[in-house]
This record gives structure tokens, sequence and C-alpha cells, in this order.
């Protein structure tokens, strides 16, 4: 095949399920690649909506990465001053809604926002899970070591990441 002959193989984006990645560097190009992008629609969303907005990822390995379009220690101090900080769902919670709503009309519509529906590789997720995200959100910080303290000297240290005691 010459160079202006149109392959008939797939380019570019295409499908992929939604399991760990088992080759470790496969795993850091995507986590870089990935943490980009959910920074780049954090960035888009608070820009666009004039929201405050904090993203924190802790990696498996206990490095922090953070994201925050304002101070974020001023954010996580609001958060943990809200009385309904704890209304958030967990996996089983959304799995239990689909559950309910197949029941009651036979269909679940992904795209249902106000209904509390997730994207359907949640299906996928097994709630089993030791990764599964079911941690009371009140005790976030303190069950990862993190204080007010430590984040506010990461960050006027000018740090991304760095490793939790």
């Amino acid at each position: 095949m010459n160079r202006f002959e149109i392959s008939n193989q797939a380019m570019g984006r295409r499908k992929i399920d939604i399991k760990k990645i088992a080759d470790e560097k496969t795993l850091l190009v995507t986590f870089a690649k990935r943490k980009r992008g959910l920074y780049n629609k954090a960035f888009e969303l608070g820009e666009l909506c004039d929201c405050e907005i904090a993203v924190i990822i802790f990696t498996n390995k206990d490095c922090m990465h953070t994201y925050s379009n304002h101070n974020l220690e001023s954010t996580v101090n609001k958060y943990r001053s809200r009385q309904d900080r704890n209304s958030h769902m967990s996996k089983e919670d959304v799995i239990k809604l689909r559950e309910k709503k197949l029941a009651n009309t036979g269909t679940i519509n992904d795209n249902d926002a106000s209904s509390g529906m997730l994207p359907s590789f949640l299906d996928k997720i097994d709630p089993n899970s030791s990764r599964a995200a079911t941690t009371n959100s009140s005790n976030l910080f303190d069950d990862q070591g993190i204080s007010n303290r430590n984040i506010s000297e990461h960050f006027h240290n000018g740090g991304d990441n760095f490793s939790v005691s």
C-alpha cells in the first residue's frame, strides 16, 4: 500500500474497556493524559459557569495531584464546613437507582442527569472492589493524612504532587 491509499484499519479514537491497565508504562501515560484532560475540563467548567473547582487525586502510590481555580485551602475549608457534605452517591447507590429505574420503566437513559444516573460504564464496576469509591467524604482528608497545613505548604512551595506519610 502506498502512502496515498486509505487503510481499512480504524485510526484514532476507539472504545476501550474500563478496567485497570496492567502495563505500568501504559498506565502512567494514560494517567498523565487523562489527568491533563480532567484539569482542562475543570478549568472550563470554572470559567464557563463561574464556580469554584477543586480536583484532588491520590494515586495507588499515595502521590497527590491537585487542581484548583481558586485557593485550594479555602475550597477545602468550605467543603469541610458544609452540613450536607455526606450527601454524595456511592457506586452502590448509583447501581441501586439504575436497577430501580429499570424495574419501573424497563429502560435506563444514560443521559438522564436529573435522576443522578451516571454513564453505563458503572455497570461494569464491581461494587465489592477494594478500590470502590465508598469512602465517607467527611473523612477524605483525615484518612489520607492530609491536613490544611500540608495542603497549604504544598501549594506555597509550588508543587504539583507529593507523597503523604
